[in-house]
């Protein structure tokens, strides 16, 4: 699905009259910070013979967030207007959450780590002030989250009369996530064809994975991921379904759908190749090289 969906678009956001006259292609780093997220909590137990106090301190999950790169090809449609199809890969920013709780006869510790991991494809609008050697510009269109995967790690520790170390890790993947962008970004062109841009940009975007399978627990160091059942170890989301308490081990449970977060603001900056043509600078120091003039 995924694949059509690329395919599809980049024969959309490429026009019929494009060719190298008009190309560009930047090639592009980022980092993308998170805007909103799930709500979750550090939390931290202590028990005397006093009582028991618990400190809480919020945490905000969010899985579109982090470093990435990727490339943007685009061209011309007018002197003002463009066309361009932004691809970036997110190798996402972890979110850990923390629990720690402690007593006279144990010690127990745990730690929740979350980071989305996927490829952001744009085709988009741009709208220049001008095309020659500097110019500002604006670009919007649709975002979609391509390849998206979740990756969740559960880690915890116990020490005491019996210690217990165990640790698991939950991924979530399938389905594409959808949103929208905007972006204001400053671009400058030496002469030649080669230059620069930088930009920030705005992305509202959700993300309802279509299944998830644990693909790692272990326990004292020892592998009890063949311990599970296919119902213990796999998860299908869906819009419904009815809980007859009749659970078949050998078949994905079944859980409703969740959209996670991953709408993020983020800057981005890198290198422009002008593919065919000089740009108008270049053109005009020519110009002005003619006896003359």
């Amino acid at each position: 699905m995924d694949r059509k969906i690329l395919l599809l678009g980049l024969g959309l956001c490429i026009p019929p009259g494009a060719n190298a006259q008009n190309l560009f292609l930047e090639v592009h780093g980022t980092y993308q910070f998170p805007i909103g997220g799930i709500a979750d909590y550090d939390e931290s137990t202590s028990t005397t013979a006093s009582g028991t106090t618990t400190t809480y301190n919020s945490v905000s999950r969010n899985y579109g967030k982090g470093p990435g790169g990727g490339f943007v090809l685009g061209g011309s449609l007018t002197q003002l207007l463009g066309w361009e199809a932004r691809f970036t890969f997110i190798t996402g920013g972890t979110t850990t959450v923390k629990y720690n709780s402690t007593s006279p006869s144990y010690t127990s510790a745990g730690e929740a780590g979350s980071f989305g991991r996927y490829v952001r494809f744009e085709p988009a609008i741009r709208i220049r002030t001008g095309d020659g050697a500097q110019c500002w510009y604006a670009a919007f269109g649709p975002s979609l989250a391509l390849f998206p995967k979740a990756i969740n790690t559960y880690e915890y520790n116990t020490q005491g009369p019996t210690p217990i170390s165990s640790r698991s890790v939950f991924e979530q993947s399938g389905s594409v996530g959808w949103g929208g962008f905007g972006a204001l970004g400053y671009s400058s062109q030496r002469p030649g064809k080669v230059g620069y841009f930088a930009e920030l940009n705005c992305t509202a975007q959700s993300w309802a994975p279509a299944k998830a399978e644990v693909t790692e627990y272990t326990v004292n160091g020892e592998d009890r991921l063949g311990t599970l059942s296919t119902a213990g170890r796999e998860l299908e989301y869906v819009n419904g379904y009815t809980d007859t308490g009749d659970t078949n081990p050998d078949a994905p449970s079944k859980a409703l759908k969740e959209y996670l977060p991953m709408s993020t603001w983020g800057i981005r900056a890198g290198i422009r190749f002008t593919i065919g043509r000089q740009v108008r600078h270049e053109l005009e120091l020519k110009e002005e090289q003619v006896p003359g003039r």
